[in-house]
C-alpha cells in the first residue's frame, strides 16, 4: 500500500513538471503532502496487538516451549522522515524567477520517492523471507501436532472389544498352564507312589 501512495505521489511530482501557473503547482504540492501524511497514517494503523513493524517494532517468535527455538522479525522504519523513507513535504516547486515549475527541485522529490520505493522494496524482502521461516515453522508445528494427536487418540481410544477378547486368551491360556502343571504334579505323584 505504499509503494502504491509512493508512487501516486510520483505522478503528481511528474504532473507539476508540466504545470502552467503557481496556482496548479499549489494544487500538485497539496495533494503530494497529503499523499506524505496518507503513508504515515499507514504507517501508525499497521500495529495489532502493540506490535507495529512498519514503526521499527520487533517481533520475537518462539518455536518450542523453552523458547530458546526462536526468530526476532525486526521491524522497519516505513514513515516519511528522516529515520524512514526520508520523504519531505513539498515546498518551492515554482521558480518565481522563470515563471515556470522548478524541474531540478521536482526532480529531487521524484528521485527522493524511487529511492524510497527502492529501500521499502529491500526491507520488504526481508520481511518476507522471515515470514518464510514463520510458516515453515508453523507447518512443521501444525503437523507434529497431528501426528502426536493422532498417537494420544490411539492410545486413549483402544478397542475395548479387542482388548477384551485379548485379556480373556490370555487368562485361558495361563488357566490352562496351570491345569498342566497340576496334572503333570499329580501324574509324577502317581508313578512315585507305584514304586512305594
Amino acid at each position: 500500500a505504499i509503494i502504491d501512495l509512493i508512487d501516486s505521489a510520483k505522478s503528481i511530482a511528474k504532473s507539476a513538471l508540466s504545470a502552467e501557473t503557481e496556482a496548479e503547482i499549489t494544487t500538485l504540492q497539496t495533494q503530494y503532502n497529503a499523499i506524505l501524511d496518507q503513508i504515515d497514517y499507514l504507517v501508525e494503523d499497521s500495529g495489532y496487538a502493540g506490535i507495529n513493524l512498519l514503526d521499527s517494532d520487533n517481533l520475537e517468535i518462539a518455536f518450542d516451549e523453552s523458547g530458546a527455538s526462536k526468530i526476532t522479525v525486526s521491524g522497519i522504519d516505513a514513515s516519511t522522515g528522516s529515520g524512514g523513507l526520508n520523504l519531505t513535504d513539498a515546498a518551492s516547486w515554482w521558480s518565481t524567477a522563470n515563471s515556470e515549475p522548478d524541474s531540478t527541485v521536482i526532480n529531487g522529490y521524484i528521485t527522493s520517492l524511487e529511492t524510497a520505493k527502492t529501500t521499502l522494496r529491500s526491507q520488504s524482502q526481508t520481511l518476507s523471507s522471515q515470514l518464510s521461516i514463520v510458516t515453515t515453522r508453523q507447518d512443521f508445528t501444525a503437523n507434529m501436532i497431528d501426528l502426536l494427536e493422532e498417537g494420544a487418540g490411539e492410545l486413549v481410544n483402544a478397542d475395548t472389544t479387542e482388548e477384551g477378547v485379548k485379556l480373556t486368551t490370555l487368562e485361558t491360556q495361563q488357566a490352562l498352564a496351570v491345569q498342566a502343571l497340576s496334572i503333570t504334579s499329580s501324574a509324577s505323584q502317581a508313578v512315585l507312589n507305584l514304586f512305594s
